[in-house]
Parts: structure tokens; C-alpha cells; sequence
């Protein structure tokens, strides 16, 4: 495993060839928190917990390890997912003998909107609230972003931005410094050449720190 008590917060994900953030097999209490994913989504095992960050077409992957043990209260809630296209749910569950994910995760007060049709997505929450007893409090609702998703360039933090009346913070949202997103000004040249060259620069965050 990856040890205790990571941290992975303050990074946007884009164009991500398999998977975006994940913990790895015996990996306990990693936060994941202020992060805008944007490709890749999450893969949650274990006793972790995933929290206040926005996703944009990208969702969470319930899973197990071998011979993992219960572990019950991952914390999975206050975060925002959006979806521009149909197909999507927003998360994926398991069950094996012993264990069954999310059932046993905090999973609540989060938001799921798919633009045009959210037919689909009411129905994917209401069958897990009614059915299951997940995600207390959660609602299909718009974010409510400052300005439209742009839909022929490439995202950038700043597109994520929610609008100051957006129903996310009246359900325990907590605002995201979007001047924090991206790699910090301490973080080591060696690896900062190792940046897609049509990235380079265009992540850093002049005010990350």
C-alpha cells in the first residue's frame, strides 16, 4: 500500500489514460479533497475518503482489495458531479463476501446534475436513496457554475467555478481556491520536465504555494 493519512488535494485532472486518483490496496485514511476531475475519476478501496471536489464526466469506482477486511466509514460526500453526456452513473459499486461498497461508506450531500436529460441520474439517486439508504441528503440539482462549460477547448480550473448562489454551499460545499490548483511553486524541476510539452506552464499555478 501507500501508507496513512495522504493527502491528495488542489489538482485537476485532464485527459487521463486509465485511471485519475486512486488508493491502492491497504491504503487507510487518504483525503481526497478540492480536486477537479476531469477525466480518469476515482477508484476508491478501503478506509478512504473522498470529499468536496467537482467532477466533470468522470465518476467513482466502488472496489476491493484481496483480503481485505471490513472497514466501515469512508467519508464520500459534499461533492459535486457533473455530467455533459448521457451514460454515466455517478458511481460504481461492489460486493463480495463480507463487504459490500458503498454501503459501507458515509455517502451524502452530494450533487449530481447531467445536463438536458437528468432523468436518468434522478432515478440512479432515488433508487439508491429508497432502495439502499444511501446518500442522505444528496440531490439532483445544477451546480450552478459562474459560466458555461465550454464544449470545444480544453478545461481550464477557472471554467469550474461556481456561481456565489449555487445550491452546493448551502449544503456544506466548501469554496475551492482555484488560484491553489496545479503543481506547486516548490515542486522539483526534474519533474516539472517531465510535463507533457504542450502542457508545460499552462498547470502551473502562479499562486499555488
Amino acid at each position: 500500500g501507500a501508507g496513512v493519512s495522504n493527502i491528495i488535494r488542489n489538482n485537476i485532472l485532464l485527459e487521463v489514460v486509465g485511471n485519475g486518483l486512486r488508493t491502492d490496496d491497504w491504503q487507510r485514511h487518504t483525503e481526497f479533497t478540492n480536486n477537479l476531475i476531469c477525466s480518469g475519476g476515482v477508484v476508491h478501496k478501503g478506509h478512504n475518503h473522498i470529499q468536496n471536489n467537482i467532477f466533470l464526466d468522470a465518476n467513482i469506482r466502488f472496489t476491493t482489495y484481496p483480503g481485505q477486511k471490513p472497514f466501515p466509514g469512508s467519508k464520500v460526500n459534499n461533492n459535486i458531479m457533473y455530467f455533459t453526456r448521457q451514460g454515466i452513473d455517478p458511481y460504481k459499486e461492489r460486493k463480495i463476501p463480507g463487504i459490500y461498497t458503498p454501503d459501507d461508506c458515509v455517502l451524502e450531500n452530494n450533487i449530481y446534475y447531467t445536463v438536458n436529460d437528468h432523468s436518468a441520474t434522478a432515478k440512479f439517486l432515488a433508487i439508491n436513496q429508497t432502495e439502499k439508504g444511501w446518500d442522505n441528503g444528496s440531490k439532483v440539482t445544477d451546480p450552478l457554475f459562474k459560466n458555461p462549460i465550454p464544449k470545444y477547448r480544453k478545461i481550464k480550473a477557472s471554467d469550474l467555478i461556481l456561481a456565489e448562489n449555487s445550491p452546493a454551499y448551502k449544503m456544506g460545499f466548501n469554496a475551492i481556491n482555484y488560484d491553489a490548483i496545479g503543481i506547486t511553486s516548490n515542486y522539483p524541476d526534474q519533474l516539472k520536465a517531465k510535463i507533457l510539452p504542450e502542457f508545460a506552464g499552462k498547470l502551473l499555478s502562479a499562486n499555488a504555494s
